[in-house]
């Protein structure tokens, strides 16, 4: 069924007590504040946190507010000379445009045994398919991807996924908790996000239990 959680509690496990880099730290405008912005409460639980993000205007005002944070395009080469136990990808995936620059920016910065998270946009959940059928749908997407896919991807790049996790995020717009409450019984793969915890298979551990 649909497992309503914040996909800071899938992820809070592995950032906790870590050196992370967070990708994508600003996320939508609206999810500055409580719950819903990720970053901050990375910034909570972990040892140590830089953010990275395109967004110049909101970078400048989270470097006001004291947070470590570099303006950065992850389709380009990125070398900010340090290295990380985690990185964290938030909903930033389905905006590539080069994932060998992407790739080779995360094992640039991921450390021997780290992990990379990637949280996705589901391609097949039914949030989507009904925006999709009513016009709504964000088309400013550059790709797509189920949990097979980024399997493949992963792989291809020389990573491979440890855990897959299906998350359906609180919602706190009217359409978007009438929408939970009428399929909370679905399976969990319709979700609206994927969270994939990932290693470099060089550096394979045992697997993480899903």
């Amino acid at each position: 069924m649909l497992k309503i959680k914040h996909r800071f509690e899938v992820i809070e496990e592995f950032v906790r007590g870590k050196d992370v880099l967070d990708v994508g730290c600003v996320g939508l405008g609206y999810q500055r504040t409580g719950d819903f912005w990720v970053h901050g409460r990375i910034c909570k639980v972990a040892r140590r946190v830089v953010g990275v993000d395109i967004q110049r205007e909101e970078v400048a005002r989270l470097k006001e507010e004291g947070y470590k944070v570099v303006i950065a395009d992850i389709n380009k080469r990125m070398d900010l000379g340090e290295t990380f136990d985690v990185i964290n990808v938030g909903q930033v995936l389905t905006y590539l445009t080069d994932f060998d620059t992407f790739f080779d920016n995360i094992k640039r910065h991921l450390r021997p045994n780290g992990l990379l998270i990637l949280s996705v946009t589901n391609a097949h959940s039914l949030k989507n398919f009904l925006k999709y059928t009513l016009g709504r749908l964000d088309f400013t997407y550059t790709n797509f991807q189920n949990e097979i896919s980024m399997r493949r991807l992963l792989d291809r790049y020389g990573f491979e996924a440890r855990s897959v996790k299906y998350v359906e995020e609180p919602s706190r717009r009217i359409m978007g908790k009438i929408y939970q409450f009428i399929f909370r019984f679905l399976p969990s793969r319709l979700s609206s996000h994927i969270i994939v915890i990932a290693s470099q298979k060089t550096a394979r551990e045992a697997p993480i239990d899903t």
